[in-house]
């Protein structure tokens, strides 16, 4: 399965770059939630370029943002890491496509039908509302104008909700335990989920209601992580974090209470493999209540670096 921003899509239909980035977060959103959508949603090189408002394109549009964790992150992705499809170009004979009478070779559209002519048979554009792209298929003719050669039917999606319920159906089901530690490693890229954070698992009856409560709670940590990146200390939006998650009653995260970190010190304190001999306590963890599981990591943490988690497993503290 490969999706494919389509360019055209963008043609300066909304009124202010505002509109645009509030579009745009949800489709951020979706592709940090969603493995297969970070590492098989390509964009091309030039797509910065088009024009988002009447006066701004899209990387105008994302540098002006108040919100500077949002521009570092989009500006990250369509500068930087992609994924570009001109690096992975479909070769195929008679190069040359256009959406109606507009060529589209080196475009999203483009290479969608490329990958279809190549034998891709899941090879989908994603474009942005209220441009004339909300119905599918897309019909791209291969060949000239005057000497088409064939017609490639595109499926285009334009809906979030759509596009998050085919990532859903085309990413493979996690069943165990081993592939929830793989599948958080390739996803939260800003955590250290140490070697055996996970062994006390092994012996747990695997629950996919754990495993989404588990990314849930990485997802908080590895954003608070990324956060911090620019500046090296805590932004408006760690501080954001912290309210909603880390503070009250019924917070995801907290404290062992000091009953517990002495009488479950030795407990609470784990090793990495990477560093024999040395000990870190960590008595600040994430919390699943059914079943009882606990996520511990090291408080606080350290600017520039990954956070990292040495625990996934059974509450420690049970009296």
């Amino acid at each position: 399965m490969a999706w494919f921003l389509n360019d055209l899509s963008l043609t300066g239909q909304y009124p202010t770059p505002e509109f645009f980035i509030e579009d745009l977060k949800q489709l951020l959103a979706l592709r940090c939630r969603s493995p297969l959508l970070t590492s098989r949603l390509f964009c091309s090189r030039t797509i910065c370029t088009q024009p988002v408002s009447p006066n701004h394109n899209f990387q105008q549009a994302v540098r002006g943002s108040a919100d500077k964790t949002l521009t570092s992150l989009v500006l990250n992705w369509i500068t930087k890491a992609g994924p570009f499809w001109e690096d992975q170009r479909q070769q195929v004979a008679d190069d040359y496509f256009h959406y109606q009478k507009t060529e589209v070779t080196e475009l999203g559209l483009g290479e969608a039908s490329r990958r279809l002519l190549g034998g891709e048979t899941l090879a989908n554009s994603v474009s942005f509302a209220a441009a004339g792209f909300d119905y599918s298929p897309l019909q791209v003719v291969q060949g000239l104008l005057e000497e088409p050669i064939s017609t490639i039917s595109v499926t285009n999606l334009w809906k979030w909700g759509d596009i998050q319920q085919a990532a859903e159906a085309a990413a493979p089901p996690i069943v165990n335990w081993e592939q929830m530690l793989t599948a958080a490693r390739r996803r939260f890229e800003h955590l250290n989920l140490v070697a055996n954070c996970s062994d006390s698992l092994k012996s747990e009856p695997f629950s996919y209601y754990a495993v989404e409560r588990i990314f849930e709670l990485l997802r908080v940590l590895n954003e608070y992580m990324f956060c911090m990146i620019e500046t090296g200390a805590p932004t408006k939006r760690n501080n954001e974090l912290m309210a909603q998650h880390f503070t009250g009653a019924k917070s995801w995260f907290s404290d062992e209470s000091e009953s517990n970190k002495r009488n479950f010190k030795k407990e609470l304190e784990f090793s990495d493999p990477t560093q024999p001999g040395k000990k870190f306590f960590c008595s600040w963890h994430g919390k699943i209540k059914t079943p009882q599981y606990r996520i511990h990591f090291e408080w606080p943490p350290m600017p520039r670096t990954k956070l990292s988690v040495f625990y996934i497993g059974p509450k420690i503290t049970k009296s």
